[in-house]
């Protein structure tokens, strides 16, 4: 048996075969020749031999339970997953059965999807026996597998006596801790890799997973040391990625004084690799890591330019690249790019047996709105509709575009009745019941199904969430909205929505934990704190909003937390002076000039004027104002931020102090110099908030953008002069001001695209807006939503509905602010309706009013729109 297990293993097959052939003939009913007989009958789908061998399992007891081990495997091979579990069932009832039927009928239920069962089944085989290494690894695994890391790390805690001694055990019991542990957890690791690098200096494995978990502690210091060793000792691609690591996690990485972006830094790192490779030596690997880890850092361009690049040199028989990148193209809805790489699939008999492509190409025309061709392709593969689920789903979609509800309902019905154990059906047959309120009963009862089958399927938690939210029950939806947010962490939509929510109820401190569990659960996540910062600041929670600014701040050190955390501080009554004073000194400790940039100096003024300290203040913010000067032709922007900082400073003073300050420090400017003209436009932006200096303000602006000299000054004051009289509806002199600016100023997208606006929807003269619109398109590369939002009202005014709801599929990839996507998502289900596409616009208002990234007070404002919208769509489809 041993020469047959050396044979296997060397994949000498045909020596292999006459071995165990040989056995067959020495020992034909041992119960381990029998075992290696079953395995090469099922590997080579010999069914008659594999009956054979079944039978005489069973006649010999080969098992100690009746051959129902051997049963269960031919069962299984046959896809009877039901029929194998009853086997094994049956196994375990005689009560012999040991450990390992145990983890077989574990297996087969996961292969069934029965999740709970299959836990439930290790954890009866850990109740035999304790000790049972593969059912504590399985076991484990299979929480990991679920997503339920936390419970994973406990019980692996737990069972710490029986796999201490076992490198696999370790091993995932450090992965655990990292992942699931907290800071306590991370150390731990961290602690139990330096003693095996003690013990074995030379294990590479060990080495590289210390560097990961420093990262993870953000102990950057001590991983640096480290991965320069292992990458000069002997690099490799996963030490890249840990480089890249290295860099993005700290956000901004100080390089000779100067902050750098962390997540360009790290796509450096990769260049350099690349560069550094023989061209021969060069393939798809490299690439697909950087995008696969651009992918998640949120730089989707980056990462399709890299997939792109990859295509050169990717193997032309699996073209991972191409597959990858089709899906990334699907990711970011631009489904025609995918549609293209999809079809190339799909050619010369290239798809795989399952026809995965083609129906990746169903999928693209339905996203599309192409459904005369969605229904084409989908005709080429309807026949396996019964025994594919994915292909009896999309009939169903394409019959509710087309708007045959029932006949989408009888499809949904067979999907069921063919599927009965996946949880997917009764979701979609929810969501198609769910336009019909009379069917709120079934709706429900389907997505509970769906959980009873599935019970950590998140998706169907949110989707419930939403029906929730429709029926009124808006608690029973937010606690769907927190088990989602258990299962799957990384939906930052969805706590986002729901911490604004909680807030507005004025459940600020239900929305503080919740969203410090979320951020621990994803090691201190240093975007999303500052985001969920920027929500409590919105809504003027201070307190809470230095707390969030303050943790991100402790992981990333970056400057613009530090002035929002300051800032937030400064807010809280009373100011937190002590605080503000501390992360001022943090920012100077790593490196900021508190003599030289107008930042720091501007921050230091603010912190001394709420200390009462005026005089000092002022004196500060008149030396930030002239070192920002110094930096004008290198960084304009520095001047804005001293504005906003000097406006920070002067909160909660009277606009008259503010005024009275900058004119004081306005006359120790030339007439006509750099300085005296960016302080007139600063006083002019500040006097156009009273009514009493308005009048003043724009004259200052008309001065300005008629004879200031300095760049930048006359463009920003053309664009500020020509919102008064807009925001007043006096259009014709907006128009005029604007259209004089885009003389000077032919390619400032800002007025290009107010006036296409004003011109195209305020004067209903959308031919005229359309020129500028596409001007405004063009200036901003297609890449700003604002802009292409205004191109399609114009287009929709112009009746071309099929170019308006192009751009504004364009612009909801772009979308990041909530209004913005409301107002454009409105938008588009208005232009589905003129277009006729009744089911579009009914998908598009349940998007609306289930969106879990909108405040529920926040949606209210939409009301109006959301009845109109409810309204037509009910008209359309008649009585």
């Amino acid at each position: 048996m041993g020469v047959y297990s050396v044979y296997r293993a060397a994949q000498r097959d045909d020596e292999a075969e006459a071995t165990l052939a040989r056995l067959i003939e020495i020992a034909p009913e041992n119960s381990m020749v029998l075992n290696l007989r079953m395995i090469a009958a099922l590997t080579s789908k010999d069914d008659d031999e594999a009956e054979r061998v079944v039978e005489i399992a069973q006649r010999t007891d080969a098992d100690r339970v009746g051959g129902l081990t051997f049963v269960a495997r031919l069962e299984s091979s046959r896809g009877r997953g039901a029929e194998a579990v009853e086997a094994l069932r049956r196994a375990i009832a005689q009560g012999s059965a040991d450990a390992s039927v145990y983890r077989m009928l574990a297996l087969q239920q996961i292969q069934l999807r029965k999740y709970d069962d299959a836990l439930a089944t290790y954890q009866d085989a850990l109740a035999i026996r304790p000790d049972d290494l593969p059912s504590i690894l399985e076991y484990l695994r299979t929480l990991v597998t679920l997503n339920r890391t936390q419970e994973a790390l406990i019980r692996a805690r737990e069972m710490e006596r029986y796999g201490r001694t076992s490198g696999q055990y370790m091993d995932l019991r450090l992965r655990l801790e990292s992942v699931a542990g907290g800071p306590v957890g991370v150390q731990f690791a961290i602690d139990q890799r330096r003693q095996l690098l003690e013990l074995d200096p030379s294990d590479r494995i060990n080495r590289t997973e210390l560097v990961r978990l420093y990262i993870i502690g953000k102990q950057f210091d001590l991983a640096r040391p480290l991965l320069d060793e292992l990458r000069g000792e002997q690099d490799a691609l996963l030490l890249v990625e840990l480089d890249a690591r290295w860099h993005a996690d700290q956000v901004t990485v100080r390089v000779n004084d100067t902050p750098r972006d962390g997540v360009e830094m790290a796509r450096g790192v990769y260049v350099s690799y690349l560069l550094a490779q023989d061209s021969d030596k060069v393939n798809e690997d490299v690439y697909v890591s950087m995008a696969q880890f651009m992918l998640q850092r949120g730089r989707r361009q980056v990462a399709i330019d890299a997939l792109i690049e990859a295509r050169e040199f990717q193997d032309p028989e699996t073209r991972r690249a191409d597959r990858m990148l089709a899906n990334v193209y699907a990711a970011v809805d631009q489904w025609d790019d995918a549609l293209s790489l999809y079809r190339s699939f799909t050619q010369g008999g290239t798809d795989a047996e399952n026809l995965s492509y083609q129906k990746r190409v169903v999928e693209s025309l339905l996203r599309l709105n192409r459904y005369d061709e969605g229904a084409q392709e989908l005709a080429k593969i309807e026949d396996r509709a019964a025994t594919d689920t994915t292909i009896r789903l999309q009939q169903a979609e394409l019959a509710l575009a087309r708007g045959d509800y029932d006949g989408a309902i009888a499809l949904l019905d067979k999907a069921v009745s063919e599927n009965p154990t996946e949880p997917l059906v009764y979701i979609q047959r929810a969501l198609a019941k769910s336009r019909q309120p009379e069917l709120a009963g079934d709706v429900l009862a389907d997505l509970e199904q769906a959980l009873k089958l599935n019970p950590n399927d998140w998706r169907t938690l949110r989707v419930r969430a939403g029906v929730y939210y429709d029926q009124g029950r808006d608690d029973d939806a937010i606690d769907d909205l927190r088990a989602t947010l258990r299962l799957n962490p990384s939906l930052d939509e969805v706590l986002l929505g729901l911490v604004l929510e909680l807030i507005e109820r004025g459940r600020g401190g239900e929305a503080q934990s919740l969203a410090e569990d979320v951020i621990e659960r994803r090691q201190g996540d240093v975007q999303l704190s500052a985001k969920v910062a920027g929500l409590f600041a919105e809504q003027e929670r201070w307190g809470r909003a230095a707390r969030f600014y303050s943790a991100a701040w402790e992981r990333s050190r970056s400057e613009a937390i530090a002035g929002a955390l300051i800032d937030a501080n400064l807010r809280t009554d009373p100011p937190n002076i002590r605080n503000a004073r501390d992360v001022l000194t943090g920012l100077i400790e790593n490196g900021a000039d508190a003599r030289e940039d107008p930042q720091i100096l501007g921050i230091r003024a603010i912190i001394d004027y709420a200390a009462g300290q005026k005089s000092n203040a002022e004196e500060r913010m008149i030396i930030a104002f002239e070192k920002a000067l110094l930096k004008i032709d290198s960084d304009p922007g520095q001047l804005n931020s001293w504005n906003i900082n000097t406006a920070r400073m002067f909160d909660n003073e009277p606009d008259s102090t503010m005024l009275a300050f900058m004119s004081r420090l306005a006359r120790t400017q030339a007439p006509g110099s750099p300085g005296r003209e960016w302080l007139d436009y600063f006083m002019a932006l500040r006097m156009l908030a009273s009514d009493e200096t308005r009048s003043q303000a724009l004259d200052v602006l008309a001065s300005l953008y008629t004879s200031a000299r300095t760049a930048h000054i006359p463009r920003l004051a053309y664009r500020v002069a020509g919102s008064v009289p807009y925001a007043d509806g006096d259009y014709a002199k907006a128009e005029q001001i604007w259209t004089e600016g885009l003389e000077r100023f032919p390619d400032d997208w800002e007025m290009l695209n107010n006036l296409a606006y004003l011109i195209g929807e305020k004067l209903a003269q959308p031919a005229r807006g359309l020129p500028l619109a596409l001007q405004a398109k063009d200036a901003t590369r297609g890449q700003n939503a604002q802009v292409l939002d205004t191109l399609a009202a114009i287009q929709v005014g112009l009746g071309k509905n099929e170019d308006a709801k192009a751009t504004l599929l364009l612009a909801r990839r772009l979308v990041r602010n909530i209004d913005t996507r409301l107002a454009l998502l409105v938008r588009l289900a208005n232009v589905h309706l003129a277009l006729g596409e009744v089911e579009q616009a009914r998908e598009l208002l349940g998007q609306i009013k289930g969106d879990a990234g909108v405040g529920r007070s926040r949606l209210e404002r939409y009301q109006s729109d959301i009845d109109s919208l409810q309204s037509q769509i009910d008209s359309a489809e008649g009585p």
